[in-house]
């Protein structure tokens, strides 16, 4: 018998670009991933965004987070459920963990294992 990977799982509402590579056993959830994106095995996503030409090491997670305020443009912004956004160009390493409402800026590098 033959031993298959598991597969990506896909939940609803979700939004996936082009030329995105999603490896086994990611699980997705209520987000947007942008063009160019790559995730790795392992992974999980919910309630993010994710911009373009990312590349996302294994087991990355988003924390979801409910009724949080988070600041945007020096302004407070209440949001019912939330888990983080990434802006384009950036490179996560393997064992990634963002907090719920953080959100990482543009060609930022995230080393292994950051919290």
């Amino acid at each position: 018998m033959r031993h298959r990977a598991p597969i990506p799982w896909i939940l609803p509402s979700t939004a996936i670009g082009d030329n995105v590579t999603i490896n086994s056993s990611v699980e997705i959830h209520n987000s947007i991933l942008m063009n160019d994106v790559q995730v790795g095995c392992n992974s999980f996503i919910s309630n993010s965004i994710i911009g373009a030409n990312n590349n996302i090491g294994p087991q990355f997670s988003t924390e979801e987070g409910r009724d949080l305020m988070i600041e945007l443009k020096g302004s407070l912004h209440h949001v019912d459920i939330i888990g983080t956004i990434l802006g384009d160009n950036n490179s996560i390493a393997n064992r990634v963990l963002i907090k719920a409402g953080k959100m990482i800026a543009i060609n930022c590098k995230v080393e292994a294992g950051a919290r």
